[in-house]
């Protein structure tokens, strides 16, 4: 027989009832089942008894222990009060309790005296079956409904159960819960009456208890090596590893965490972001936590900018997950850092290194462009200097065509320098090079700008007993000149010029732009209170054809050519500016141990005598050339090609007295046919002519003993003064 009306659901918990063999009634328990069940639960139960007593039928009740799971000590208190009115109110005889354990039967164990009616306990359903079977519901005695054992039949040894009691509790005293079990019957000093199944109940929950115990103990020492083990993989790592909580607050970090941030474990600790960021990056980095909190997505590959606990800059690669707690909900922040500072560091150079190659292949693009441009141009300029020049020494002074021919060589002279900025640009500068004092060189450029600029404040500070530089006079002024143009171009309105000089080392220049070779420098400093540049115009200022002034001025080649320059003397120029607080320019140049140059007076003509053999492929200049050697009362021979050159000096060896010698030539270069004349005479005289410069492949041949070099175009003064220096009076 079902009894479906008496099916309870309760929050989490459901009961059904149905009756078996027609007198047993069994429950059927499902889910939790808390306190606050319990009296809605019994009165079910008080239902399905008045029900039973209704139809006569004497029942026996078979609960799941399930009814009991979960239940409070109140819960257990209402629980009792239950089976008394249940006992008074139907003629259920006996209740047992299926799907015990040792420690539920034990503690059932212990309610049996103090319920009204008998209650057993077995393992499973089939066994409750079994005992409700065996102990037919009848009429049991008092002694029987307090759940006595052992034969135990008269009332008066169920009175003396406050006796038992007493011995309970004495064998309670006796038991060492600090050591593993207990066993009653090696304890002869107890009764078997009674409360003999409290006795085994009390021996079966000390086991339980035990067994508890043990395995929380190794749980525990299972959780304390692996939290060691846990603890030794974080510390021996090199990435720092952080814990922090929602208000950036560090909870927990490993030792390379304290170490990249250089902090003690109880200063970092509790410590918010804050401390170790600027506050406007620690803005940024707080938006990245928000976004990882809001989607719950891990956050990788971050690249974070610490401050160290001294305060220097730390570049780290981080990553950032949630902390999750017990109940699946966010607990905190957790995540990596990783030191890349020296990664960073190795980047940025290696940045910095690219920069300057591709700086530099860019400039020598140019540069060799520029000096095919300038040698082809100079050449050009040669055959005009030298036909005017000497027009201009077989005219009448007073005749106004002698005012023209100097108008025209002033036009060849601006010519020049302009191809003497293409070469400085190109790093092919170098022409006469002489053992110079930079301080005087420096003060006459700076007086002569003067003069020009009177609203610019000239100041000088240069230091005294400085070493000599080996240098072109003139490219070094020129470079000079320009930096002092563009610094007044910068004081539009007047302003200050400050020169300063002092010697440095290369151990003093490392770390700059450039490598600097071993040795001693002379630094020459030039700076002004104009309106500075900012960081673009700075990096570009040296690049050739950049000009910030537009359209309307300024062809981009001037502070060009003063890098060339001082790059082809083997020095070194930086530049150091901002907006609003002017600029400094620095130059390098290396010292020399030589002495100083005597001043040679470039403005006399110097007459001689004696054969002079000129090279050159260039019709115009080689006449020009001749022109000026007959003019200086000297014997010219003409030899337009390198072959005609070489097989002239062989048949005239001992008549020629100097060889002025082009470098560039259709047969041969100018190297080969300096090595055959040479090898012909090796006391021969050469002096080598090139619209190029002193570098390349001129300064390989004079290294190789050829005697000097001059750069076109020349003017009869400098070409009279070359040859009395190397031939003497002839």
């Amino acid at each position: 027989m079902r009894l479906p009306e008496w099916q309870v659901d309760l929050d989490g918990f459901s009961l059904q009832w149905e009756v078996v063999d027609g007198h047993i009634a069994h429950g059927v328990a499902r889910g939790f089942l808390g306190s606050g069940h319990v009296d809605p639960l019994f009165e079910k139960n008080r239902q399905v008894a008045e029900f039973i007593a209704r139809t006569g039928t004497p029942v026996s009740a078979i609960v799941d222990i399930a009814q009991l799971t979960g239940i409070t000590v109140n819960g257990r208190r209402s629980y009792v009060r239950a089976f008394r009115e249940l006992q008074e109110s139907n003629p259920i005889r006996l209740l047992v309790f299926y799907g015990a354990n040792h420690l539920l039967r034990g503690a059932l164990a212990i309610w049996r005296p103090l319920l009204p009616l008998p209650v057993v306990t077995t393992r499973d359903f089939h066994g409750a079956l079994r005992v409700v079977r065996r102990k037919r519901p009848q009429r049991r005695s008092l002694a029987e409904r307090l759940g006595l054992a052992g034969g135990l039949r008269t009332s008066r040894r169920a009175l003396s159960a406050k006796g038992h009691i007493n011995e309970l509790l004495r064998f309670l005293g006796t038991i060492d819960w600090e050591q593993s079990g207990v066993d009653r019957d090696q304890d002869s000093g107890f009764s078997e009456g009674p409360l003999a199944p409290v006795y085994d109940a009390v021996v079966l929950l000390k086991s339980e208890l035990d067994q508890q115990l043990a395995e929380r103990r190794a749980a525990e020492e299972a959780l304390r090596e692996s939290e060691e083990r846990y603890r030794t993989i974080l510390n021996t790592i090199v990435d720092g590893y952080y814990e922090i909580d929602f208000d950036g607050n560090v909870t927990f970090c490993n030792d390379a965490m304290f170490r990249i941030l250089g902090y003690e474990p109880d200063e970092l600790l509790n410590l918010t972001n804050q401390a170790y960021m600027t506050p406007d990056y620690a803005k940024r980095v707080e938006s990245v936590f928000r976004q990882v909190y809001e989607t719950g997505r891990p956050a990788t590959s971050l690249d974070w900018e610490l401050i160290g606990k001294d305060g220097h800059g730390i570049a780290v690669e981080a990553s950032i997950s949630l902390i999750r707690g017990a109940n699946g909900n966010p607990a905190g922040f957790r995540g990596i850092i990783r030191d890349v500072t020296e990664r960073v560091q190795v980047a940025r150079e290696r940045e910095q290194l690219e920069a300057q190659l591709r700086h530099a292949q860019r400039m020598e693009a140019v540069g060799t462009l520029a000096g095919g441009i300038a040698h082809n141009f100079n050449n050009l300029l040669m055959g005009i200097q030298g036909n005017v020049s000497l027009m201009r020494k077989q005219t009448d002074p007073r005749h106004p065509h002698n005012q023209r021919l100097r108008v025209i060589e002033s036009l060849v002279q601006s010519g020049s320098t302009m191809t003497a900025q293409l070469l400085g640009y190109a790093r092919v500068g170098n022409y006469e090079v002489r053992t110079l004092d930079l301080n005087k060189l420096a003060q006459q450029t700076a007086d002569t700008f003067a003069l020009a600029r009177r609203e610019i404040r000239v100041h000088e500070d240069f230091a005294s007993g400085l070493p000599p530089v080996r240098v072109d006079g003139s490219q070094i002024e020129q470079a000079l000149l320009n930096l002092f143009v563009n610094a007044s171009e910068a004081m539009p309105s007047g302003g200050d010029l400050y020169l300063s000089s002092y010697v440095t080392t290369d151990e003093a220049l490392r770390g700059k732009s450039y490598e600097p070779k071993p040795g001693t420098y002379v630094c020459l400093e030039i700076r002004d209170t104009g309106i500075g540049m900012d960081e673009e115009t700075r990096e570009r200022i040296f690049e050739p054809f950049f000009t910030t002034k537009g359209m309307s001025g300024g062809t981009g080649l001037g502070l060009a050519s003063v890098y060339g320059t001082i790059k082809a003397h083997g020095g070194y120029i930086e530049v150091l500016s901002a907006m609003g607080a002017g600029a400094t320019f620095s130059i390098y140049l290396p010292a020399t141990r030589e002495e100083l140059d005597p001043t040679l007076d470039t403005g006399k003509i110097m007459l001689g005598k004696g054969t002079i053999l000129v090279v050159d492929d260039d019709e115009a200049v080689l006449e020009a050339c001749a022109s000026i050697l007959e003019y200086l009362k000297y014997t010219p021979l003409r030899a337009p090609t390198g072959g005609d050159a070489v097989e002239l000096y062989r048949e005239r060896v001992g008549e020629i007295d100097l060889v002025i010698l082009d470098m560039i030539l259709p047969d041969m270069g100018g190297g080969d046919v300096f090595d055959a004349i040479k090898e012909i005479d090796p006391g021969a005289k050469v002096l080598l002519a090139s619209g190029y410069s002193l570098e390349g492949q001129a300064e390989r041949i004079i290294k190789r003993g050829c005697d000097d070099f001059i750069q076109k175009p020349f003017t009869i003064e400098q070409l009279s003064q070359k040859i009395r220096e190397l031939i003497g009076n002839g």
